[in-house]
């Protein structure tokens, strides 16, 4: 099955991701994915964040009128309704276009990051996604100090 997968993508067929009951074509080259429904419904990956980890691009989502916001207002972080939209990092969307960017043989990252056949991105409440970045900061925090508290004992 995977060799099939990547035999599509090598002739040309570009990934989809579902997105909140929607489908998308993943355009790595553009940075951006289009709604196979409507073409000129895009989201622009070059446009978003990513979260703390690195693992995710992260935009905030009107789920209601399933758009995103790129730039957030005061009113928007508020909202209890508004949800995060979390797409996984380029390596999982397609790996054989950042293969070709970084000017690396098109299979040459697929062992590391193999291609998805289903992707699809998360769409989680705003106020929860707030809840689990902040508890990876503090993670993130405590494991700094105790490297810190580590290479002080190391000096002489």
């Amino acid at each position: 099955m995977q060799d099939e997968a990547v035999t599509k993508r090598l002739r040309g067929e570009l990934p989809r991701i579902g997105i909140d009951g929607d489908t998308f074509i993943v355009d790595w080259r553009l940075k951006e994915l289009r709604s196979v429904d409507d073409l000129s419904r895009i989201i622009h990956l070059s446009k978003m964040d990513m979260n703390r980890a690195g693992t995710e691009y992260v935009v905030l989502y009107d789920r209601d009128k399933k758009q995103v916001h790129y730039e957030v207002t005061e009113e928007m972080a508020v909202n209890k309704g508004m949800h995060v939209l979390r797409i996984p990092h380029e390596l999982k969307l397609d790996p054989v276009a950042v293969a070709r960017q970084y000017g690396l043989g098109d299979t040459e990252l697929l062992k590391k990051f193999p291609i998805q056949e289903k992707l699809a991105a998360r769409v989680e409440r705003l106020d929860e996604f707030q809840k689990r970045e902040n508890k990876q900061a503090e993670k993130s925090k405590l494991i700094q100090r105790k490297e810190n508290k580590n290479r002080k004992g190391l000096r002489p």
